[in-house]
């Protein structure tokens, strides 16, 4: 499945709020910061497996603050206060 086609299955009914791109050497992933119709938010992320494409859901059902908390702490893993 390509990103496209993996994005639509997982993201019907809900609002997309923040599209982020992280790239460490030859791998990638996307993150996606969406909110659904309770005004909840999720925190979709996107990586490829050979050609195909994955998601993992790594926050649902939390508040705006606790999505982007995790997506920080993903960028903090790769980039480090020096």
């Amino acid at each position: 499945m390509n990103l496209e086609s993996i994005r639509k299955e997982w993201e019907r009914k809900q609002t997309t709020i923040l599209v982020v791109t992280k790239k460490t050497g030859d791998y990638s992933a996307v993150f996606i910061v969406l909110k659904n119709t309770d005004e909840q938010y999720r925190l979709h992320r996107y990586f490829p497996t050979g050609e195909q494409w994955n998601v993992s859901v790594d926050k649902q059902s939390v508040s705006l603050e606790d999505c982007l908390a995790q997506l920080t702490k993903a960028f903090k893993e790769v980039y480090p206060k020096v």
